[in-house]
């Protein structure tokens, strides 16, 4: 599986049903079962058809506003260097976990620091990974903090917003 970005297939016109962007057998994955066929799909998304699913979070952090993107699938929360800088640069300590991406590469982390987050009317102490790379992930240590799997989405923060654009960067997960 690669990035759309990165696709070698992007120009290749698909011998199966004539679209360009894909080879063969994802042509033919869609005439198979749900499962095998979103296997071989997942391969066609484009950043542009999955934004309007994501879900976005207004958080403070050390009393400044920052717009994390909920993720589900990450077990910590992390920002990049940037938004460290905008929260003021809080001092770091060694980070305590080893972090890994959606791809399993190593995630390189500046380091950690402890923070006053605020998610909705409620606020706590927790702790806040910064990486080399420009990440803004809300994840499953501040989802269980402040108990909003309880919760749906829509009540838990009526901030939720899919409108803001996605950047990806391009940077070394090593």
């Amino acid at each position: 599986m690669h990035w759309v970005k990165d696709c070698p297939h992007t120009n290749h016109k698909c011998r199966e049903c004539g679209e360009v962007g894909h080879w063969r057998n994802a042509a033919a994955s869609r005439s198979i079962g749900l499962a095998e066929s979103f296997i071989a799909q997942r391969d066609l998304l484009k950043p542009s058809r999955v934004r309007a699913s994501r879900k976005f979070v207004e958080v403070s952090i050390n009393g400044v506003g920052i717009r994390l993107q909920l993720d589900t699938g990450s077990d910590i929360s992390v920002i990049g260097r940037s938004a460290w800088e905008k929260v003021g640069k809080p001092s770091l300590v060694q980070p305590t976990v080893c972090a890994k991406t959606a791809s399993n590469e190593r995630l390189e982390l500046l380091g950690e620091f402890r923070a006053e987050v605020a998610i909705c009317n409620a606020t706590k102490p927790a702790i806040i990974r910064v990486a080399q790379v420009d990440l803004l992930l809300l994840g499953a240590d501040l989802i269980d903090l402040f108990a909003l799997s309880a919760v749906p989405m829509d009540v838990f923060c009526a901030k939720v917003s899919t409108t803001a654009q996605i950047r990806f960067s391009q940077g070394s997960c090593r």
